[in-house]
């Protein structure tokens, strides 16, 4: 068996590292954590147009219909750019649970909206009493008393929370249920946040990952500019140490992410 990334894949991701090192600059991004939203339009337009919004979509709703690993490679580049916007909570996460719970109505309506860019989705898990980017978000998909519930923001009620990353938005999320806004119950339901739980970890593990190859990238860099007693402090022996062995570490974290993108596609 072949263990490694078609060409497509590899291309794929040679093509979001292209986008977002042109879009994601260091000035850009500290302009958007002092913004009202902390997000941009423009940029999320622009995520949709090179499809990374519907690759976990169904064809059938305008997506790609593709899975997590032709995902990974992908998401690792938003990490490595620093890119704040709700990729994982809308493209991976909410998606992925809207194409899977079998609401006809609620996928029909919304996955299209995902995959052009028409639509941010935030999700409210069980086990965090906070739901992110729930200020721009068309749609909140929320959890209480085993049920899932799709809801729209106008209906509810959201209180900002306090965060030690400017670009991440944290809300407490007012609302109430009904049979109405109930998508998914029972089996169904339990069944899609336990996925949800491990699709939402393993995409951000993928986009740490990125952010870890992102500052190796930059200290090597720094190393290089920077003078001390006369030298490059690349040149210092004790710093090459230092880069090597967190290298090491990158390099043996990404099968580990990657072999997990393979277990979800694959519902192993």
């Amino acid at each position: 068996m072949r263990f490694c990334f078609d060409e497509e894949q590899l291309r794929f991701q040679e093509s979001v590292r292209g986008m977002l090192g042109k879009e994601c600059s260091p000035e850009r991004l500290r302009a958007l954590s002092t913004s009202e939203t902390g997000r941009s339009p423009e940029l999320w337009a622009k995520l949709a147009e090179i499809g990374l919004l519907g690759l976990l979509v169904p064809e059938q709703h305008l997506g790609l219909g593709l899975g997590e690993v032709d995902a990974v490679l992908a998401l690792e580049e938003t990490g490595r750019a620093a890119l704040a916007e709700p990729v994982v909570e809308t493209a991976c996460v909410g998606a992925r649970m809207m194409a899977e719970i079998g609401h006809n109505d609620l996928a029909s309506r919304w996955l299209p909206a995902i995959a052009t860019g028409e639509a941010i989705v935030a999700v409210g898990h069980p086990d965090n009493p906070f739901v992110a980017d729930a200020h721009v978000a068309e749609l909140l998909l929320l959890a209480r008393d085993g049920e899932i519930h799709a809801i729209e923001r106008g209906a509810v009620k959201l209180t900002h929370q306090p965060s030690i990353d400017p670009l991440r938005r944290l809300y407490t999320v007012d609302w109430n249920p009904s049979s109405a806004t109930r998508v998914a119950s029972g089996d169904s339901a339990r069944r899609a946040l336990a996925t949800a739980y491990d699709r939402g970890a393993w995409a951000t593990a993928a986009q740490l990952l990125g952010v870890a190859q992102g500052l190796v990238e930059a200290a090597v860099k720094y190393s290089c500019q920077r003078e001390q007693f006369g030298q490059m402090i690349g040149a210092f022996q004790a710093l090459k140490h230092m880069l090597a062995s967190v290298t090491v570490r990158v390099e043996f974290a990404k099968p580990v992410v990657q072999r997990a993108a393979f277990a979800l596609a694959n519902e192993l």
